[in-house]
């Protein structure tokens, strides 16, 4: 690996050795471009997301199809695929299981966050051409359409990342001679990876506050998990559904198929459909609704951004299913519960406040409130809704932080929690002492 004092010239000529590209005839890349737009007319395939190995199968049928010479089709074959699978000068950072975002700001600098720090990259797209020919590859093996002049596209990738480009009115600051702020246009790249399978115990060190964590799923407690960005929310939500009594179902809804379960049994995955029509575009909420139709018994939502998503969600923890959780940006706990509101009484219904907060009362057992800042990301504090008084959703602390010493302080069992876990069989001496 080379340093920080590579030129750009060093770097484009180890690039070139690293990221070798054959060549190939105007013939071969008139029949490949056949292919591609091909295999891109078969949108039903794509919206599968498949793997390298599916794909290349459904290629090696396609080309048959639309006559692509024998003698060609492996040569084109291989190209397409590294289209749309390579990752050109961002290959490594793609490889590393916990890098979980990076950043392209045009040809200027890579950025990436890994083990929830932010890092500069070592190398960069050599020019904004690159950077143009980098996003049309990425997008050739999905339903997405691309054209320099759109300023937004929000996509998922054929591997399953999330792929978010800003262009036309985008870019960058930049000094002048004088120190004046500049703007430079450029796109803005990026790519949101699959969340790293970390278990709990690696995680959350604490004994009692990893006991009932672990407590929560097991005895069917719906649970919201609340912090700012790249606090580890999903991450955590991932490593308890770990705790799912096996025996029943495990229903996940996100925008983007990124969330890594650690449930043993049967996880059904339900994510947002490219918008191709109005007809066949699907949502969270559409998806949200079409679980209620699956007889499924555990439900899980990757995150709630919008009103209509909250009040399908809301709708859903009071219809009796075992479990259900989901994750949400917020500042802290007393907030999570102001946001949940705020969102419910905003939503195309228009409910009045005490319905959602009632809602939100029967249907939400716990908060999670997960904070990062700096280097720290873990858990702040966890709640236990006990009631609705005086239209006011009462709260106690279990557990809680101490943002100096940072030490975890958990201030006992509720009654409830207690006879609930006896019941359950649940070994609850290091719980009560």
């Amino acid at each position: 690996m080379q340093n920080n004092s590579l030129t750009r010239a060093d770097e484009s000529n180890l690039l070139r050795r690293q990221h070798h590209h054959v060549s190939i005839s105007k013939d071969e890349q008139e029949w490949k471009q056949r292919l591609a737009n091909a295999n891109r007319a078969d949108q039903d395939f794509l919206m599968t997301t498949p793997d390298e190995q599916a794909m290349n199968l459904h290629l090696t049928t396609t080309a048959r199809e639309i006559g692509v010479p024998e003698s060609l089709r492996e040569q084109i074959i291989e190209a397409i695929l590294k289209d749309i699978y390579g990752y050109s000068i961002l290959t490594e950072l793609k490889l590393r299981p916990k890098v979980t975002t990076i950043w392209a700001y045009g040809d200027d600098r890579i950025e990436y966050a890994e083990g929830g720090k932010i890092k500069t990259y070592e190398y960069r797209f050599q020019s904004i051409e690159e950077v143009y020919r980098f996003i049309e590859k990425k997008l050739s093996g999905t339903t997405y359409k691309y054209a320099r002049n759109i300023p937004e596209i929000d996509a998922i990738l054929a591997d399953g990342s999330r792929f978010h480009i800003m262009q036309g009115s985008a870019g960058i600051s930049v000094r002048d001679a004088d120190g004046r702020a500049l703007t430079r246009r450029m796109p803005l790249l990026t790519i949101r990876q699959f969340v790293y399978p970390y278990r709990l115990d690696e995680m959350v060190k604490d004994k009692q506050l990893r006991t009932y964590l672990e407590w929560l799923p097991q005895l069917g407690e719906p649970f919201v998990i609340a912090g700012n960005q790249g606090a580890g929310k999903t991450t955590l939500l991932n490593a308890m559904t770990a705790f799912v009594p096996t025996r029943y179902h495990l229903i996940t809804i996100e925008e983007a198929p990124e969330m890594q379960p650690l449930f043993k049994g049967v996880v059904v995955r339900l994510w947002n459909q490219g918008e191709i029509n109005e007809f066949h575009f699907v949502s969270m909420i559409k998806n949200t609704r079409a679980s209620l139709r699956m007889t499924g018994d555990v439900m899980t939502i990757g995150e709630i951004r919008d009103e209509d998503t909250t009040w399908e969600y809301l709708r859903i923890t009071n219809i009796g299913l075992y479990l259900t959780a989901t994750t949400l940006h917020a500042d802290n706990v007393q907030d999570t519960i102001f946001r949940l509101m705020t969102l419910g009484i905003a939503s195309k219904p228009h409910p009045p406040q005490k319905t959602v907060l009632d809602m939100i009362a029967r249907g939400v057992s716990h908060v999670i409130y997960l904070r990062r800042e700096g280097e720290y990301m873990g858990i702040q504090e966890v709640a236990e809704l006990t009631g609705y008084e005086q239209d006011e959703i009462q709260l106690r602390t279990v557990f809680e932080r101490d943002i100096v010493t940072g030490e975890t302080y958990f201030h006992g069992l509720s009654e409830r929690m207690k006879a609930k876990a006896i019941r359950a069989g649940m070994l609850i001496k290091g719980m009560i002492d």
